[in-house]
């Protein structure tokens, strides 16, 4: 029990293999998770949005598949989302541009394949620093261009339509 209550970190490295279990809400006082394995398989539980101190998601270089649970959008803390190089797919929960409380957020979710237009809603939240979507099918259009126009840097969106934009690297 008092481990469950006061682990705050949780490191796994490339030759960690399983997935990801539905009882890491429990582990209430987590600010860190940062998993690197491309043997990690399964999906991202929604129960990490239980997770109200966590600061880090990095879940990166792995088999996960599945949608990104829109339940992240809760984690009022988290500065750093880090989904890149996985088997994610599907479109781009709007509910992530919502992740409040921050002074600095950088997501990124390049080499998945993801897909569609980058929610609006990204352009609402003034602290996303960084949005890396390169390696995926998301896109601006001349009716989510405010997106780009937001954002400090956006790298690897696809251009369909949407005037030139500094701040983005189109793809």
């Amino acid at each position: 029990q008092t481990f469950v209550s006061t682990t705050t970190r949780i490191d796994i490295d490339s030759t960690s293999t399983g997935y990801i279990p539905s009882q890491i809400g429990l582990l209430t006082s987590l600010t860190h998770i940062e998993i690197s394995s491309p043997l990690l398989y399964g999906v991202i539980p929604t129960q990490i949005a239980k997770l109200n101190f966590l600061k880090d998601l990095i879940l990166t270089q792995t088999l996960l598949s599945g949608s990104i649970p829109s339940e992240l959008g809760i984690l009022g803390r988290l500065t750093n989302l880090n989904l890149s190089h996985n088997k994610l797919y599907g479109s781009l929960p709007s509910e992530l541009a919502f992740i409040g409380n921050l002074q600095s957020l950088k997501l990124n979710f390049r080499d998945n394949d993801l897909s569609g237009d980058i929610p609006i809603e990204f352009s609402q939240n003034p602290h996303i620093l960084k949005l890396d979507v390169s390696f995926n099918t998301l896109s601006i259009s001349a009716t989510n261009y405010n997106v780009c126009q937001a954002l400090t840097y956006c790298y690897g969106v696809q251009n369909y339509g949407a005037p030139p934009c500094s701040k983005c690297d189109f793809m």
